[in-house]
């Protein structure tokens, strides 16, 4: 019988691998998704990027 760790949290990506390009990737900072990943990864570069209106 398998039990997992009842406080288990598993991040995956949201987007694939090859959507974060240079070139989409002002456009992909910007999607609410991605700004509440980050906000939960990252807080503290979440707030520099709040501070810079990205």
């Amino acid at each position: 019988m398998k039990q997992f760790y009842p406080d288990l949290l598993l991040r995956t990506p949201f987007y694939p691998h090859p959507t974060y390009h240079d070139s989409s990737l002002a456009a992909t900072i910007k999607t609410p998704y991605f700004r509440a990943a980050l906000q939960l990864a990252r807080p503290s570069l979440y707030q520099e990027l709040e501070k810079c209106s990205i």
